[in-house]
């Protein structure tokens, strides 16, 4: 299972907008920063043929027979694929943005870069790795794909090195009547919480595809002397704690489990989305702007990118309509349109007044700076009266100072349910990054594989 693809791309990029008086710079050529969030993206996923009966595996002349192009989105039968794939070096430059085939990549201190090794060690990192995470990255062997996905990379340019089993099975769009259904509820509904209610309807249905039912426990409390004796010699027993002199905790494994979950439905839905996401980008704005659009950040249904064009609101009007939700927009902005309102898998602004700059530290960490003077931040794990503390600026300043900044954090804690109070001087912002090879500018990545590392 790969879930949803989170990296900074390009980690500081500012726009030249003549939208924005202040700082336009005549001299310069145009640019603008837009963020993109696609709507109601496994939904849209979801609304696509999905298996649901007679899975079987391909023989092995079958499987030498197979022609990957012959095969349609629509087509009763689907595939999932484990292939050995290749990027040649010639499109590296070209896909460095947003390497296709995403996976989990160990990632350790000998692949950083020289800018990452120095953080790494000034901060006293080095325990963290090997880190696994799901970074796009240009390394591509024994990779389980769907036969969507696959055909995409293909036709982008990736070269199938081999194919070493397939799993067919019946595919239909058995949940496109639910899914639309509740989308169409949802943009009928006039209150924030009739809207959750509906998407909260289809999610709800995907995370359930997604359990993985081994990690369910058993969580016993023993107050007399005979269950806890019972307790502590069970096999299955897999962690305890006294909470006081009368009352014990035990942590059980289930010693049966009935795997009733459809896992490779999850798989599918994952898979569906990403190849949304890669669609969209590539088909629609990098075919377009080729190497004047610039990917700054991405967060599973998210694209922040930094767009050399003449004029940007043009183009997505006359280029992009039909892929762009922009009923968000002012009625009296020339780019409002309600014709693609709620539409599933279509993009819509984030932030629709011109976004002045951008700073990404890393997955979500990162700072826009829009409109006057208003600004869109996160940091994980910060809590939100912490974050209202940390400015645009100390986003930028980190990030060219190679620092990190400190905050003092206060949470209340239930320990043995004792509750307590924890002062924490935590990290709120660091420079570290590792899900790429951080160039020596700070600002330019490349993509773990690429020929020039």
């Amino acid at each position: 299972m790969r879930g949803g693809i989170c990296m900074v791309g390009k980690r500081f990029a500012q726009a030249n907008n003549p939208y924005i008086s202040d700082s336009y710079d005549s001299s310069v050529d145009r640019s603008y920063i837009l963020a993109l969030d696609c709507v109601n993206l496994y939904g849209y996923a979801m609304n696509m043929s999905l298996p649901y009966d007679h899975f079987a595996w391909m023989t092995s002349e079958e499987v030498q027979t197979f022609d990957i192009f012959g095969t349609t989105p629509d087509s009763p039968q689907g595939f999932i694929l484990e292939v050995d794939l290749e990027i040649p070096p010639s499109l590296h430059d070209e896909q460095n943005d947003l390497p296709m085939a995403p996976e989990h990549l160990n990632i350790t201190y000998d692949m950083l870069s020289p800018y990452s090794k120095r953080l790494c060690d000034q901060f006293q990192l080095k325990n963290t790795l090997p880190a696994k995470k799901l970074t796009p990255n240009f390394y591509k062997k024994n990779y389980v794909v769907h036969y969507l996905n696959l055909l995409f990379y293909l036709q982008q340019g990736m070269i199938l090195l081999k194919i070493h089993r397939i799993l067919v099975f019946s595919q239909k769009p058995w949940l496109k009547e639910y899914i639309e259904f509740n989308n169409k509820k949802r943009n009928e509904s006039n209150t924030a919480t009739e809207k959750l209610f509906f998407k909260k309807l289809n999610n709800a249905f995907f995370g359930k595809t997604m359990q993985n039912v081994r990690k369910r426990i058993n969580v016993r409390g023993a107050l007399t002397q005979n269950v806890n004796q019972r307790l502590l010699s069970s096999p299955c027993l897999d962690y305890f704690e006294p909470i006081n002199e009368n009352f014990t905790l035990f942590k059980i494994r289930k010693p049966n489990l009935y795997l009733d979950k459809p896992i490779y439905i999850g798989f599918c839905v994952l898979e569906l989305s990403k190849l949304r996401m890669y669609d969209l980008y590539y088909t629609n704005f990098k075919k377009y702007y080729k190497n004047s659009c610039d990917l700054l950040y991405m967060d599973t249904d998210s694209l922040y990118m930094h767009i050399y064009t003449k004029d940007v609101y043009a183009d997505l009007k006359r280029h992009f309509s039909g892929v762009l939700d922009l009923s968000n927009f002012p009625t009296d902005h020339v780019l409002f349109d309600n014709t693609n309102r709620g539409k599933l898998g279509t993009l819509k602004n984030e932030i629709c007044k011109p976004i002045r700059e951008f700073v990404g530290i890393k997955p979500k960490m990162y700072s826009v700076l829009y409109g006057e003077n208003d600004c869109k931040q996160a940091a994980k794990g910060v809590r939100s009266s912490t974050l209202t503390k940390i400015t645009h600026m100390n986003y930028k300043t980190v990030l060219t100072e190679e620092s990190k900044l400190r905050h003092m954090q206060y949470s209340i804690l239930s320990k043995k349910h004792v509750l307590e109070t924890v002062v924490q001087n935590k990290t709120s912002l660091s420079a570290y990054y590792d899900k790429k090879f951080v160039c020596e500018d700070g600002i330019h990545t490349l993509s773990y594989g690429h020929k020039d590392i």
